[in-house]
């Protein structure tokens, strides 16, 4: 089966895997879709302290069962959760299984789900119903984040919200906040396409947090800057939830918290109920995320083979169109730029979904704005590669083009794993 792997170094490539096999517990996973955010892309540059060369990427799974199995039907529909807690530590034993001290990720630590085929403990999958989009889903487990971080919160009707950070999460917690009844939605973002994109969404937007006394503040950005600011834009006896995984220690006003009797909080991934509302949210990718088209067929780039011949052909395949595609998969791929030294939250600075290919031929649409998408023909070759203003993220991710500048989005982030 077709599969997308890291190979090490800067080197990815979609190769040839044999199919899994689902052992005792296990069951067999068809996949529809896969989404890749920022920890793939962080795998992809070597910079994951847990995964290992030749790991299947892919964490944000939709699919259908293979067989029967666990009480379920062969050609359910299915989310999986990624999570693999240990079950014996104390968090575990406690009932906070995504806080488990020894936690493992699908698409890490064991073979992810960019691929036709995933095999995932019987107790990892959560069926939905059968006019379940499929597409949408993939987009479950990202969202299931943010339903975590507005839970934490606490959120009451009519607070005002602010959120720092307009990439994926950010937008997500956002919408969260607005559905569970916030009042105001301010989301504080520095790059101007993402700040359009907020705005497009009916976000209240400006530059920055300065100013701002909101109820309740998502960090989902990450930032030191974002941090050092937190306290001045919390009123009063609020809350702060911090959504985005810092990699280094941050300034914190702890007097002005303390004078002002704020809550913080943290939040990590999600419960298995914070998955399951989200599989149930009428969130879905678009319009941040938009456009399927087949998986370009196995080969392998790494960035030292990138050239500016081969970024201006990538450059060029944006406005292709698909070809009648592969019989097996599909690719979305779609990528929002951040300037040097800006973090996104930690697990999602962008998304691409692999999927299955559009039936009859039919065109792929292009992407929407607020997003940088390419359109990748199965018989594509070689792979499309970024063209990147420095040599300090890797050329090798299959369907993302010259525009996407994920060096500009991830370069200064340090990666600390969920």
């Amino acid at each position: 089966m077709a599969a997308l792997v890291w190979a090490g170094g800067s080197d990815v490539t979609v190769e040839q895997r044999p199919r899994p096999r689902a052992g005792d517990g296990m069951v067999l996973v068809d996949v529809a879709y896969c989404g890749l955010c920022g920890t793939d892309l962080h795998i992809c540059a070597g910079e994951h302290p847990r995964a290992r060369p030749g790991i299947v990427l892919g964490h944000e799974i939709s699919g259908r069962l293979h067989t029967d199995r666990a009480g379920l039907a062969a050609g359910t529909k299915v989310v999986v959760d990624p999570l693999l807690p240990c079950g014996t530590c104390r968090p575990c034993r406690g009932g906070r299984p995504h806080t488990c001290a020894n936690l493992r990720l699908l698409g890490i630590d064991e073979p992810g789900g960019a691929a036709e085929q995933v095999a995932v403990p019987a107790d990892r999958v959560l069926p939905v119903p059968d006019d379940a989009d499929l597409r949408r889903l993939a987009f479950a487990e990202p969202l299931a984040v943010a339903v975590r971080a507005v839970r934490r919160a606490g959120l009451a009707i009519g607070e005002e919200v602010a959120v720092a950070g307009a990439g994926p999460i950010g937008l997500a917690v956002a919408a969260c906040a607005r559905l569970a009844g916030a009042a105001r939605v301010l989301v504080a973002e520095p790059v101007p396409a993402r700040r359009r994109l907020a705005a497009d969404l009916g976000f209240e937007t400006a530059e920055t947090l300065d100013g701002t006394r909101a109820e309740v503040v998502f960090d989902a950005a990450a930032h030191p800057a974002v941090a050092a600011g937190l306290a001045g834009a919390v009123a009063v006896g609020g809350r702060v939830v911090v959504v985005g995984v810092y990699g280094a220690p941050a300034p914190l006003d702890l007097q002005a918290l303390t004078f002002k009797e704020v809550t913080v909080l943290g939040t990590r991934v999600y419960a298995r109920d914070d998955l399951r509302v989200a599989t149930a949210s009428p969130i879905g990718p678009a319009p941040a995320t938009a456009t399927s088209s087949p998986m370009a067929r196995p080969e392998r780039r790494t960035a030292r083979t990138a050239t500016a011949s081969g970024s201006a052909k990538a450059s060029r395949r944006r406005s292709a169109p698909s070809g009648t595609g592969s019989t097996r998969s599909a690719a979305t791929a779609t990528c929002s730029a951040a300037p040097p030294g800006t973090s996104m939250p930690s697990r999602r600075r962008s998304a691409q979904v692999w999927g299955r290919p559009p039936r009859h031929g039919r065109q792929v649409p292009q992407g929407s704005s607020g997003s940088t998408t390419t359109l990748v023909p199965a018989t594509s070759s070689p792979v499309p590669v970024c063209s990147r203003p420095d040599s300090s993220w890797p050329s090798t991710i299959p369907g993302l083009a010259r525009g996407c500048s994920p060096a500009q989005m991830c370069r200064s982030v340090p990666h600390r794993p969920q």
